[in-house]
């Protein structure tokens, strides 16, 4: 990934003092700090320090925030406002603060907005999140009076850390919880200088706005609404508890209703918020999975669908039997099963009762017949010359590890093929969709679970290097089509 081109941004720039200094470092500790010491020292409004590399990176409460990912944007911002007022919940708490987080926000939502990422939403208070990922995170410190200002202006540094062409959804220590532009722009390199250019470009419009008019920007494009489920999590410690959102107010207090019917007033300061969604996808997870594979399949739906919409968890086969699963469940998911331990349907007669009431299934590497009695899916396995196939679907493809028994399959006339091997017109079919009783099972003859990230652990594999960079170069779009697949049995 090429160094962030300080001339290049520069001449992208429409804004009037946004951006318009930049002071570029390839390491250092925090831009925070170094943006604090610089605007005390006389840099101009508007000033930004930015890094590839943030060896001491921090975000809201003090935080880590990881800023080790070359390719992202790690920078902070001089900005001079009037000396700021004790927010009435807490005194060392600005509601400029507040404003500040939000304005840099909603110009990087407008930005995601005309990349067509329009599901980039603002997360109370101060991150951007898509799909109920993060991709950004916005930090605003009060540096105390301007020296020798002449209209008492005080200092403030607003941080910012976006997310663009890192792959985040395979970090070990982000799975489930971040994501990037790369990750929701179909793979595609992002220039980052552009992103960086069109940020500042709004960022000047949304400082210009009274409190009253930001309030009313950033109303539209929050991530909870008025009557949505949350889970509020005290920061100061406490038992987190459910909630029923009422109403964001002007200060930023988020007012929640809990269980008991008891009002509480929500400042970032001292609670946290997530989305507590009321739909589940389950991933077996018991005696005849593969428990690698589950973990793996889990691991990616939880980078993939929207977790603020589905909660994504393992099934053993003691919480499968208890069937309780089944009141939130829409969609559950089998990955390869064990041939020592797959002799019997009868451990899976809770599924087939699920799918006779509507339910959706998704096989992955396992036979119909392994879970349904009485569907006989016809496969056989695919014929391939190495460890790698093309998967073809809508008008893309991607690179699929297709080693040992990957299956292709005879559809009739009343399934749907929903992916082909090697050709778009042609090619064996890849993943079909059949009927079961009243609801539907995807099933997909290869292990799409298996990433870059995980080839050195596979058996038998030689040219792991090349293998893994071949898997790498369209790993985003094989995301899609695990979108694509479920697609067909969820609404998201």
């Amino acid at each position: 990934m090429q160094n962030f081109s300080c001339e290049e941004f520069t001449g992208l720039l429409r804004s009037s003092f946004a951006g318009r200094k930049i002071i570029y470092k390839d390491v250092t500790d925090t831009t925070m700090d170094d943006a604090k010491l610089g605007g005390l020292q006389g840099d101009p409004q508007g000033t930004i320090y930015i890094s590839e590399i943030q060896n001491k990176a921090r975000g809201t409460k003090d935080h880590k925030w990881v800023a080790l990912n070359r390719g992202n944007l790690y920078l902070s911002m001089v900005i001079h406002l009037p000396p700021p007022i004790p927010h009435k919940s807490n005194v060392q708490t600005y509601l400029e603060r507040y404003d500040l987080e939000v304005v840099g926000a909603l110009a990087l939502i407008c930005t995601l907005h005309e990349m067509s990422i329009p599901g980039a939403c603002l997360k109370w208070p101060n991150d951007v999140w898509v799909k109920g990922h993060k991709i950004a995170g916005f930090l605003a410190e009060h540096g105390g009076p301007l020296p020798g200002s002449k209209e008492d202006k005080h200092l403030f540094v607003l941080g910012m850390g976006i997310n663009v062409n890192s792959d985040m959804r395979r970090n070990p220590d982000l799975i489930g919880i971040a994501t990037s532009i790369r990750c929701e722009n179909g793979g595609v390199v992002t220039s980052r200088e552009k992103v960086l250019a069109e940020v500042c470009n709004k960022m000047e419009f949304y400082l210009s706005l009274s409190h009253k008019d930001l309030f009313r920007e950033a109303s539209k494009f929050l991530l909870f609404k008025a009557e949505q489920k949350v889970r509020v999590q005290p920061v100061l410690g406490g038992k987190m508890f459910s909630a029923t959102v009422e109403e964001l107010q002007e200060d930023w207090c988020i007012i929640v209703r809990d269980t008991n019917g008891q009002q509480v007033r929500c400042y970032s300061h001292d609670h946290s918020l997530r989305p507590m969604p009321s739909s589940a996808i389950y991933v077996y997870s018991g005696r005849m999975a593969d428990s690698w594979k589950a973990r793996l399949i889990l691991n990616s739906l939880k980078s993939v669908v929207d977790t603020s919409q589905f909660f994504v968890d393992a099934l053993n086969d003691e919480k499968l039997a208890e069937g309780v699963w089944q009141k939130d469940a829409v969609l559950m998911v089998i990955g390869e099963l064990n041939p020592k331990e797959s002799k019997t349907v009868e451990n899976f007669a809770p599924i087939q009762k699920f799918t006779a009431s509507g339910g959706s299934v998704f096989l992955i590497k396992s036979k119909t017949e392994q879970i349904f009695p009485n569907i006989v899916l016809p496969a056989q396995p695919l014929e391939r010359s190495g460890p790698l196939s093309e998967v073809y679907f809508s008008d893309k493809y991607f690179t699929a590890l297709t080693t040992g028994s990957a299956l292709t399959f005879n559809p009739d006339a009343e399934s749907e093929v929903i992916g082909q091997y090697n050709s778009h017109d042609s090619g064996s079919p890849s993943a079909v969709l059949v009927k079961v009783g009243a609801g539907k099972c995807a099933v997909l003859g290869f292990n799409i679970e298996i990433t870059y990230n995980d080839v050195d652990t596979v058996s038998n594999l030689t040219e792991i290097d090349k293998i893994s960079d071949s898997l790498s170069k369209t790993i985003v779009t094989r995301d899609d089509y695990l979108n694509y697949v479920i697609s067909f049995l969820i609404k998201q």
